[in-house]
């Protein structure tokens, strides 16, 4: 099934250009495009998609916290950001919001083609993979705190789920992932995690620790 690439840019001339472009990959991805950033938004909260090109000035919400947005709500997205007024200071705010490639315009269309493939060709899971005991929930999402880098904890206890999201130095909870209780289950438990992800945040209520269970985690 080809992956899922949404296009985001204020100039509808250059989304369709790039759509009609790219579309020689359409059975690696299919692309989608975008105007401005409420649409982007409302497009990725109807469908995960793999990949999103985002330009940085869009009308109404910028591309950078269009970009923060996307990274807590799907934070398995990849994100591609894009820009024609570019600088070293608005590229480390792209990579600690998440941001995976960055480029400037102009660009030809096979470098943008190239960072798609490389992106959509990265692993979804990089980094621990494995069992923890002895740590404490605390203990984990301080060390995701410490690395510095934009991280999801996905931590799973019989039937309930979430997932803490660390940015930098930050941890944050979205109001679009809150925990879910699928069945009713005592608010107090022995911690078991499991984790895995690359940003967002949702954290279950009553669950102090992640003493024993398997864990796995992405770092975006």
């Amino acid at each position: 099934m080809p992956k899922q690439v949404l296009i985001v840019d204020d100039e509808e001339t250059l989304t369709w250009s790039l759509a009609k472009s790219l579309s020689n990959d359409r059975e690696t991805y299919e692309i989608t495009t975008a105007n401005n950033g409420e649409t982007a938004l409302s497009l990725t909260r109807e469908k995960p998609f793999d990949l999103v090109v985002l330009d940085i000035r869009l009308p109404g919400i910028n591309g950078l916290d269009v970009l923060l947005k996307i990274k807590e709500e799907r934070p398995a997205t990849k994100v591609i950001i894009m820009t024609a007024y570019g600088s070293s200071e608005i590229k480390a705010k792209a990579k600690a919001r998440g941001s995976l490639f960055y480029i400037e315009k102009p660009f030809e269309i096979d470098q943008m083609r190239d960072l798609i493939l490389k992106a959509l060709r990265e692993d979804e899971v990089r980094g621990f993979d494995g069992s923890i005991t002895g740590l404490q929930l605390p203990d984990l999402i301080q060390m995701n705190c410490l690395s510095q880098v934009t991280t999801a904890l996905y931590v799973r206890k019989d039937q309930r789920e979430g997932c803490i999201f660390s940015r930098t130095a930050r941890s944050l909870m979205p109001r679009s992932a809150p925990w879910r209780e699928r069945k009713p289950s005592s608010a107090s438990f022995p911690g078991r995690a499991e984790a895995s992800g690359s940003s967002g945040a949702r954290r279950r209520p009553g669950s102090p620790s992640a003493q024993t269970g398997n864990i796995s985690s992405s770092k975006g």
